[in-house]
């Protein structure tokens, strides 16, 4: 039982910890728009990855929601490559949303990428689909945690199964040999003489025995 509540208690720490991790601020620093052969590149930097929805007007104007971020207070605008770039706004549309405004030719079929602190970035390739990756990461690690609870709860069933089948075998075995103890009967020398005292002889009858009374 001890074991059982450790996990779930393993269970509920890793629970809260991913979720505090989601709910935490996501921070969009800059925003890079680099133009490649097949047409352009758009990198966030942020603290980790956000959903990305894509919203596109026309071919030469897109706009990109990032759920679930806020922008700092100077966001930093780089222009590589872009000679037929015209405009890129930042606006935060609600309190966890931010809306990207980008303008140039041919940028509605652009790459979004997640430039992360601690990790390689992130291409995203279906941005409209993509969900929250530490939602992902939490809820993947979640299962398994579930899972190994499972399996120890049931092997915990059944060596506590097992304890008490051999309890009862055991009890089973105790009784038996104290009944029978207690039903091994002896008969000792004394105990037959007074027996057999008390016992007709074998000629001896009823009438007989009357007879004698009566002397």
């Amino acid at each position: 039982m001890k074991r059982i509540k450790f996990l779930i208690q393993l269970v509920l720490i890793f629970a809260f910890t991913s979720l505090s991790a989601v709910a935490a601020d996501n921070i969009l620093n800059s925003v890079v728009l680099e133009g490649v052969d097949d047409g352009y590149n758009i990198t966030f930097k942020t603290d980790s990855v956000a959903k990305v929805k894509r919203v596109a007007s026309s071919q030469d104007n897109v706009t990109l929601i990032l759920y679930g971020v806020n922008s700092a207070p100077e966001v930093n605008v780089f222009y590589k490559n872009t000679p037929d770039a015209s405009s890129l706004i930042v606006e935060n549309s609600s309190r966890n949303d931010v809306k990207v405004h980008i303008k140039a030719d041919n940028i509605a079929n652009s790459n979004i990428i997640f430039d992360l602190p601690a990790s390689a970035p992130v291409f995203v390739t279906e941005s409209d689909k993509n969900e929250n990756v530490a939602f992902n990461i939490f809820a993947a690690g979640l299962v398994i945690a579930l899972a190994v609870l499972i399996k120890s709860v049931a092997t915990e069933k059944q060596n506590e199964k097992s304890l008490i089948e051999r309890s009862l075998k055991e009890r089973e075995l105790e009784l038996y040999r104290a009944y029978s103890k207690n039903n091994q009967f002896g008969i000792s020398p004394a105990s037959s003489r007074e027996y057999t005292s008390n016992v007709l002889g074998r000629h001896r009858t009823i009438r007989s025995m009357q007879t004698i009374a009566r002397k």
